[in-house]
């Protein structure tokens, strides 16, 4: 993964699946920056990819291109952002927080991963404890285009529902009877 992940940092710009971070999203009690964590995670799951999605902190941007790093000084838990983002959004987003050196930087990035079970949407309102903050209401969700995020639309349900049913899994209707004998 540690390849992937310089590859990115060296080689590719910002896009649909791939976004820089100066900083680790905060999820401190009275934050107010707690929900671009929720919005971010939520566009990234929502995405119609079955490719690996990548949030890559410690990274200074220019453009969309690494221009530099701000090294992490002490990294969060995998299961403090997971608690809270099980908390907002359902279902829930498969995702790994993990650290990673490069240059002799301390970095990190989330790899979502899986993320079938589309649309990923807010159960439960969310509002910012400054007066002009992220707020987010209950069934809303949004979905990564190119390098920005906004909101789902009706066309985006109809995409994901399509996607979802196009395919059946018939994996479990297949029976299989052996028999060992003669004429």
């Amino acid at each position: 993964m540690k390849e992937i992940i310089i590859n990115l940092i060296e080689n590719e710009s910002e896009n649909t699946k791939l976004d820089f971070k100066l900083e680790q999203y905060p999820i401190q009690k009275g934050n107010s920056k707690k929900g671009e964590f929720l919005k971010d995670m939520c566009a990234f799951a929502n995405l119609l990819s079955k490719e690996d999605k990548f949030i890559i902190i410690g990274v200074e941007e220019e453009n969309g291109i690494a221009m530099g790093f701000k090294p992490i000084d002490e990294l969060h838990d995998q299961a403090s952002y997971q608690q809270f983002l099980n908390q907002y959004i359902e279902p829930e987003i498969n995702f790994q927080y993990k650290e990673i050196i490069h240059q002799g930087n301390r970095l990190a990035y989330f790899r979502l991963f899986t993320n079938n079970k589309r649309p990923y949407l807010f159960k439960k309102e969310y509002k910012d404890i400054q007066p002009k903050g992220n707020q987010y209401r209950i069934g809303m969700g949004f979905v990564r285009t190119g390098t920005s995020t906004r909101e789902l639309k009706r066309d985006d349900f109809e995409k994901i529902y399509s996607e979802r049913f196009a395919t059946k899994d018939r994996s479990k209707e297949v029976d299989f009877k052996i028999s060992l004998g003669g004429f």
